[in-house]
């Protein structure tokens, strides 16, 4: 079995700027792709200027990173890792159907949004229920709103609903006695919007698409009209394929120290995989690069071991 520097898996900025950062300095490289190159890009129509970089369309921004991929003859292998495993000093990649070896590995796979778990989730996803806000906000422009929350910290997302309906209901799990004062102060200085605290959902119901929403509050259930539902409960790691080799943070996401390195030997996590990230594109783009440079000093000190 022939043997590369490193694999990369996940093509998202992070995992590009790695393996950009990696063929400039001689590494052979190989990543690994599931979906579709630029990973939560797609998220959001434009990219926004609190990420650190110029605002361009998402897309735009993800085919000139394919671009420069492409130019540097780094391909994108496409499929699904299955497992890791790290013996006789190499680290073994198995995708469905192959095998690699590589002398180093970065996890750059990021993370997907909680999913919602109740009566109707999964008939009406894409028909009134979306995980994007940005993305699908516009879509019911006037129409009736709801936003449900356990996750307060992307609360930009609920004045973008706002803005799109004179109809927004504001939903969390948590009740009001247990939200940060500041969120709760974020909420009550909103205009027009009806607010119930510490809810529990229970179904969504409608002919095709979204009509209603039900749910528990104050020991009542209650139905409300709508036409779409945002939830916004957080955030899942997708570090399924290193389950069995690294010990894990809260909700999949992995530990690494300062240089991005894990507790196994020349693996490497970096972008919104991290336990401590900032979750930004410029972010992404730095770490891409910083730990292409800790690597190739640890592969020499790994090497003369």
């Amino acid at each position: 079995m022939d043997t590369v520097d490193l694999v990369i898996i996940g093509a998202g900025v992070a995992g590009m700027a790695a393996a950009y950062a990696a063929q400039e300095k001689g590494l052979s490289t190989i990543i690994i792709e599931k979906t579709m190159p630029g990973g939560k890009l797609f998220s959001y129509p434009t990219i926004r200027p609190n990420q650190g970089i110029d605002t361009v369309s998402s897309m735009d921004f993800a085919s000139e990173w394919n671009e420069k991929l492409a130019n540097a003859s780094l391909n994108i292998t496409y499929g699904e890792v299955v497992s890791v495993d790290f013996k006789d000093a190499f680290l073994h990649i198995q995708l469905t159907d192959m095998d690699i070896r590589a002398k180093s590995l970065i996890i750059a796979t990021g993370y997907r949004d909680k999913p919602l778990m109740i009566e109707g989730a999964d008939l009406f996803l894409g028909q009134g229920l979306s995980y994007c806000a940005a993305c699908d906000g516009s879509f019911f422009k006037g129409k009736k709103i709801a936003v449900l929350l356990d996750d307060f910290s992307n609360l930009e997302e609920v004045i973008h609903l706002q803005k799109m309906t004179d109809t927004l209901t504001i939903l969390t799990i948590p009740s009001k006695e247990k939200l940060q004062p500041s969120t709760l102060e974020f909420f009550e200085k909103l205009n027009d919007v009806d607010r119930y605290y510490g809810v529990t959902p229970v179904a969504l119901k409608g002919n095709q698409r979204v009509e209603t929403l039900s749910f528990l509050h104050q020991g009542l259930e209650k139905n409300i009209q709508i036409s779409a539902l945002f939830p916004m409960l957080g955030m899942l790691a997708n570090s399924e394929c290193v389950v069995d080799l690294l010990p894990l943070a809260k909700d999949g996401f992995i530990v690494t120290d300062a240089h991005h390195q894990t507790k196994v030997p020349l693996l490497f996590a970096i972008g919104d995989i991290q336990v401590t990230s900032p979750r930004l594109l410029k972010s992404a783009i730095e770490q891409g690069n910083q730990v292409i440079d800790t690597l190739i000093n640890t592969l020499k000190g790994f090497q003369r071991r």
